[in-house]
């Protein structure tokens, strides 16, 4: 794997120093990107990600002491998996609003009136779940819009189907909540 990092470097010694530090501290990288992003691709990622920056900054590093290293790259490998995470946060709620526009679109049929409703009680819902934690809405959208059962979402998300159960039931008992303080709902449908 460390091949593909040998033509960033002038020097023979730095690329054995490199060579040596990749196989003391990937694996470690690795579980700290997987701990954040529960992805393996995306953990992957992550990791490459940070040897690139630690390459750029290899001469920083060279000088640092072995505790002082592995505090900056964990620094490295948390900042480069934060950012992964955000971006498929964003890609997320995009995907969000794009199926509640999509299915906007295939009821312009409906009566002026009650599609002005629905469109307002779309828009309250969308915000409502927004304001959901990040594996609540994660998981109602894996279950109710890409139709996932909960043992596949918890084969995804690295978690037990009884726990991704609990999340969806936790996740729909907040949204009832919300729905009651907006009005909507008074809790019997």
């Amino acid at each position: 794997m460390t091949q593909i990092y040998v033509q960033l470097f002038d020097e023979l010694e730095e690329w054995e120093e490199f060579e040596k530090l990749y196989e003391q501290y990937s694996e470690k990288m690795y579980g700290i990107a997987y701990g954040i992003l529960h992805s393996q691709h995306d953990a992957e990622d992550a990791v490459h990600d940070s040897f690139l920056a630690i390459i750029n900054n290899f001469k920083k590093i060279q000088k640092l002491t072995c505790h002082e290293r592995w505090k900056y790259i964990v620094i490295i490998v948390k900042s480069r998996a934060i950012n992964i995470y955000n971006k498929n946060e964003k890609r997320f709620q995009k995907e969000v609003k794009e199926q509640i526009y999509s299915a906007d679109k295939r009821e312009k049929m409906i009566d002026p009136e009650e599609k002005c409703i629905e469109n307002d009680n779309a828009k309250i819902l969308m915000e409502m779940i927004l304001r959901l934690p990040e594996i609540k809405r994660q998981v109602l959208y894996m279950h109710y819009y890409m139709n996932k059962p909960y043992s596949q979402i918890g084969l995804e998300l690295g978690m037990s189907e009884e726990n991704v159960r609990q999340i969806a039931s936790r996740a729909r008992k907040k949204m009832e909540k919300l729905l009651r303080e907006r009005g909507i709902t008074n809790g019997n449908e």
